[in-house]
């Protein structure tokens, strides 16, 4: 349902239509006659002029018997007739127009003239037009054209009022819509108004409006995303720090090797805390601008990796049941500590969950690829599996939000994971 506005839009639009056409019209009243007589007068002009200059190229003695066009008389000095001298006989040369002229003696018939005058030596003549039948407007038809001009005029105002109509209630529809799903719809729920409006100014609007709902909508999820994320993934990290500092107070006396032990838990926790910071600080950033990337061997990064959760565990490779195999080498670019993040992630959840005790965590490293199975225990039915281990949501998130490409498999003897950088 539109709101009940103080200043309508579609009012003030039709109102000035309204104007728009009464103004059209009455200038259409005015301005189609005045151009109509000025169009017969020019006319009008023309013939008489050419007339005149056809006459003077004739001898003097032939200009009394020449042939003229429809409604034209011509005379001299002596023989235009009195009631005519009258008017003519004392006016300059060239085209004049005069109104009701009369045409014969007693002045019964009235007419309106064109008056052309001239010279043929030393003779003056007199070209008479009476054009009364050929105007537009005469007195005979001037009631009914006038009402005709009147109709035309009326028509245009009604013509004017219809398209501001029509017009206003589709501008008014479309910024109606606008407001409805402003007003109605969370940003993940409404649907595109692109495809309801037209491609114009208004769609220009509402492309806008569906880009900075889809941006809201992106903006609400990743807070979602990152409050759900941090109150889980920060917990158990804080927790041992907590807990180590807890132990090292507890101490009665000093005892080297416990130290370092306790010491040791508490980096471990501070740099997964520190790796949980980058990867919150990336999933927060809008998707747009182009990140600083930088260039890394993907077999490389998975040696670096596994001997830093090898140093943490303080046992070796071999003993974590880890084994690696590169069958090609290839480099590839990304954000700075995001790929050790996602594969350190990915390798200690394959060593939670296998390896050791001959439950080997097999990684293969082929270009830009690489796959981590770990091995079961026991058997299992053939699935795929939404979920794998500890901060696994955070790895899927960072893969989507970098194009890489991420697949989770579990088979009856194995996890396995496929992960392949851009």
């Amino acid at each position: 349902m539109q709101p009940r506005l103080r200043r309508s839009l579609q009012r003030r639009l039709t109102i000035a239509f309204l104007l728009f056409g009464g103004v059209v019209g009455a200038s259409y009243l005015v301005v189609l006659p005045r151009l109509l007589f000025d169009a017969e007068d020019r006319v009008f002009g023309r013939i008489m002029h050419a007339e005149i200059e056809r006459l003077r190229a004739m001898p003097s003695d032939r200009v009394a018997h020449a042939i003229l066009p429809t409604g034209m008389r011509v005379f001299d000095q002596g023989s235009l007739p009195a009631h005519l001298g009258a008017r003519f006989l004392d006016a300059s040369e060239g085209v004049h127009e005069w109104l009701d002229v009369p045409m014969d003696a007693d002045g019964q018939k009235i007419a309106d003239c064109f008056v052309g005058v001239f010279r043929i030596g030393e003779r003056r003549h007199y070209l008479l037009y009476d054009v009364s039948a050929l105007e537009t407007f005469d007195e005979r038809r001037a009631d009914w054209e006038f009402v005709v001009v009147i109709a035309l005029g009326f028509a245009v105002c009604v013509i004017g009022t219809c398209a501001s109509i029509a017009l206003t209630r589709s501008v008014a529809r479309s910024l109606g819509l606008l407001h409805d799903v402003g007003a109605t719809a969370t940003p993940e729920e409404a649907e595109p108004l692109i495809a309801r409006l037209g491609d114009d100014e208004i769609g220009a609007v509402a492309r806008r409006f569906d880009r900075a709902r889809r941006d809201l909508a992106q903006a609400l999820d990743r807070e979602r995303r990152f409050t759900r994320d941090a109150s889980h993934e920060l917990r158990t990290p804080v927790t041992v720090v907590r807990g180590a500092l807890e132990l090292l107070d507890a101490q009665r006396e000093f005892d080297p090797a416990r130290t370092r032990e306790l010491l040791s838990r508490i980096e471990s926790a501070t740099g997964h805390i520190e790796d949980l910071v980058v990867a919150f600080l990336w999933l927060a950033r809008s998707e747009r601008g182009d990140p600083e990337f930088e260039s890394f061997d993907v077999a490389r990064l998975v040696r670096l990796v596994i001997e830093s959760i090898a140093e943490a565990e303080r046992r070796s490779p071999e003993e974590l049941g880890i084994e690696v195999h590169t069958e090609s080498v290839s480099e590839v670019t990304a954000p700075p500590r995001v790929p050790e993040i996602v594969v350190r992630n990915l390798v200690q959840n394959a060593v939670r969950h296998g390896g050791g005790g001959g439950n080997a965590v097999r990684i293969r490293c082929r270009g830009r690829a690489l796959s981590i199975e770990n091995a079961l225990p026991g058997a299992g039915e053939s699935t795929v599996v939404d979920s794998y281990g500890f901060g696994l949501s955070i790895v899927e998130d960072l893969c989507a939000r970098f194009g890489w490409t991420l697949e989770l498999e579990r088979t009856a003897r194995s996890h396995v994971v496929r992960l392949e950088f851009a």
